[in-house]
């Protein structure tokens, strides 16, 4: 009722929109869940979209290369295995590999991988959504990214 409310107040704000709106009952929220809240993969462009409003925050222009670091989980050591062999073909580079049941429960089995890449707005979901696709090909859980900021005062050093 409140959404209604303010209709007259959105359409004077932006009298070039034309509007059009609907109702109907929906007790299972499938409107919701199926249309309207984001995909795996919508909620990772937006977990992007949050660290590189860090970065700018920070100084950073997203102009330069860098490396960048992600970390992937797996429920077994042999997805985690065929993960690698796959990542290795894209040139990612091997961090660090482990077991740890103090993650989770369900995925005990890590990895973190890095590579050079671009981090802007353009770039970034590039690199993270080929990752999170493979790493879900394997039954696993694309736990994300992080880097350095590069700003004037990182850049000489």
């Amino acid at each position: 009722i409140v959404f209604f409310q303010r209709i007259p107040i959105l359409q004077e704000k932006f009298p070039n929109y034309e509007f059009s709106y609907a109702v109907s009952y929906d007790p299972s929220w499938g409107i919701y869940t199926d249309f309207l809240y984001p995909s795996p993969i919508q909620k990772e462009t937006i977990k992007n979209r949050q660290i590189l409003g860090v970065l700018e925050e920070k100084g950073d222009s997203l102009t330069k290369k860098r490396i960048v670091d992600h970390w992937i989980y797996f429920k077994d050591e042999s997805s985690r295995f065929q993960f690698l062999e796959d990542a290795k073909e894209t040139n990612f580079n091997i961090v660090g590999i482990w077991e740890n049941s103090d993650f989770s429960s369900e995925y005990t089995f890590g990895v973190q991988i890095n590579r050079t890449d671009f981090v802007s707005y353009d770039e970034i979901d590039n690199v993270t959504h080929p990752l999170f696709k493979l790493a879900a090909k394997y039954d696993g859980f694309y736990d994300g990214w992080e880097t350095f900021v590069e700003n004037k005062s990182t850049a000489n050093n």
